[in-house]
């Protein structure tokens, strides 16, 4: 009998993600959802009058007219019925803030790489920028679904702990999850940087209406995130995008991992700029302003004044930047590297 109700339990759970799932990529009736999930007309109905019940949904006016009969009204997510804090861990910068069903960012502050290279101290400058947000904003906490967590991988998720990234030696083997959760008093969940940028693009970006693809993040390392049958990939062991440091020369340059001609020797951002005679400062001042974590553009934009208007014009351009992947690092690569090059050349 306790099997049957936990069996029941899961699928009605199971049933109701879905719907939200669909709902977050496109407006859509009962009679819509019913079709696209398989589920009965009255089933629907009973997760959709739930959902509008808790505040999750909103019935929207009929677009347009059906021809004969009643149009059916869309459906939408109330996009602010729920919001969680996203906090995004990089080796140079952190970002933390707070974010709405849409993926949309309500605030954001900037930690720089001084006040997080020390894992236990940067967990602790990431709690207080945590609660001087929500203050900041009055949230009620009953709508925070919890915090979020993306930083350098490898991780064990299952467990919250961050396990030993190269590069990132005073977070190695930290367990992130229950240190943060025991300074805010909410539920943390730890995923890696490609992986999260995955599932984003997945559910928030240009690949919404695809099944199966894969997310490269080139950065200070590289990582990818695999997206197949519409849902994450992580592999029996959380590994499967962890590529940065599969050997491309076997008898390559060392690398701190241990192997020797790993990938993120020949690809990462830091390595091609070395490789090709660029100086750290120009490597740093450059790419701290370009690159996924766009620490210091942000924190100038924070102080600089500006209209609501424009601020919000940059915020939407930046949450793109920063989540979705866009970020255009070609004329800025290919034009510093064909310049470094023909100088050797010369």
């Amino acid at each position: 009998m306790k099997t049957a109700t936990r069996n029941a339990d899961y699928t009605k759970e199971y049933n109701r993600k879905l719907v939200l799932r669909m709902l977050l990529r496109e407006r859509l009736s009962r009679a819509e959802l019913a079709r696209k999930t398989g589920l009965t007309r009255a089933a629907m109905s009973v997760i959709v009058d739930d959902l509008l019940a808790q505040g999750m949904l909103v019935e929207l006016p009929v677009e347009g007219s059906a021809g004969k009969g009643r149009a059916p009204n869309p459906l939408a997510l109330r996009e602010d019925a729920r919001l969680a804090v996203g906090v995004y861990l990089c080796r140079d910068s952190c970002q933390v803030g707070l974010v709405n069903l849409a993926g949309r960012s309500e605030r954001r502050l900037i930690l720089h790489r001084e006040e997080i290279q020390d894992g236990e101290a940067g967990l602790a400058r990431i709690a207080a920028c945590v609660e001087e947000i929500l203050a900041e904003r009055e949230t009620d906490r009953s709508r925070l679904l919890g915090i979020g967590v993306s930083c350098p991988g490898p991780v064990d998720p299952e467990a919250g702990t961050l396990l030993d990234p190269p590069g990132f030696d005073g977070w190695h083997y930290l367990p992130v999850a229950s240190l943060l959760r025991e300074k805010t008093g909410l539920p943390v969940r730890l995923e890696n940087n490609a992986y999260s940028l995955a599932v984003k693009e997945k559910n928030y970006g240009e690949a919404r209406q695809l099944e199966e693809f894969m997310l490269l993040l080139v950065d200070t390392g590289v990582g990818s995130g695999l997206i197949t049958h519409g849902r994450l990939y992580a592999g029996s062991h959380g590994l499967s995008g962890e590529i940065g440091h599969t050997s491309i020369d076997f008898q390559g340059d060392p690398c701190p991992c241990g192997g020797r001609g790993c990938l993120d020797l020949y690809a990462a951002i830091p390595h091609l700029l070395r490789r090709y005679g660029l100086s750290q400062q120009q490597e740093q001042g450059e790419f701290e302003q370009q690159g996924p974590c766009h620490g210091e553009s942000v924190r100038r934009r924070q102080v600089s004044g500006g209209t609501e208007d424009q601020h919000e014009r940059e915020d939407a351009q930046e949450q793109q930047d920063i989540h979705g992947g866009h970020v255009d690092l070609a004329p800025l690569l290919t034009g510093r590297l064909h310049h470094a090059q023909a100088g050797k050349q010369g």
